[in-house]
């Protein structure tokens, strides 16, 4: 019917939009435009929105703003009806690396990669394991407990995070100061990391009792 009356134009689907109608041509363009300013604000600020915030953000009214939503392949909405990139894992995610990446995301804390696991509906815990250890994004914080590197987790063993929180100090810093430091980043019992501070290869005690980094 649309394609009988001359008044509809049909706009073809290409990259960034799926197949629609239009009365008017420039309401596309208008569209194209609204499209391009969330997509700007998105990948700046790097986080899901809801609808509420989106119609903040423009000044378009409702159901206009619906359209151009729904012909959107750059904008998408998840299964909890937040709006973020189509690109992002929150959105349409890919493979048990980007569903750990969710259910990390989900609950805000480090987990047990058993735990993961359950939260992965039909996944291998041995298979969730391996994606936890290969992936960046993920840091190892304690006995098979990970953590997401954008949480402020940085890499390495144990021996590393001492290093790095003496590095931080630029001076050195007493024994109680390192495990409050190490404690921060790593789920690990004080003795452990004692036990790496003890290193006299890489650590030296000065005659006030506060460590430093051994110099080569």
């Amino acid at each position: 019917l649309l394609s009988l009356k001359d008044s509809f134009k049909r706009i073809k689907e290409d990259n960034d939009f799926y197949s629609s109608w239009v009365i008017d041509k420039k309401s596309f363009s208008q569209a194209k435009n609204t499209i391009g300013i969330l997509a700007k604000n998105l990948k700046k600020e790097k986080t899901l929105i809801s609808f509420k915030e989106i119609k903040e953000s423009v000044s378009e009214n409702e159901k206009v703003l619906l359209s151009c939503l729904e012909v959107s392949k750059k904008i998408q909405k998840n299964d909890k009806g937040l709006y973020g990139l189509s690109s992002w894992p929150e959105i349409n995610p890919k493979g048990v690396k980007d569903k750990a990446y969710l259910a990390f995301k989900e609950i805000g804390k480090p987990l047990h990669f058993s735990q993961v696991s359950k939260l992965i509906k039909g996944s291998n815990v041995q298979t969730v394991h391996n994606e936890l250890i290969k992936a960046d994004k993920f840091i190892l914080v304690g006995r098979g407990i990970y953590a997401l590197s954008e949480w402020g987790y940085r890499p390495g063993q144990i021996k590393d995070v001492i290093t790095q929180a003496l590095e931080d100090a630029g001076k050195p810093m007493e024994k109680n100061e390192i495990l409050e430091k190490v404690l921060e980043q790593r789920m690990v019992k004080k003795n452990t990391i004692l036990l790496g501070l003890g290193d006299k290869k890489r650590f030296i005690k000065d005659s006030d009792g506060k460590y430093d980094i051994k110099s080569a």
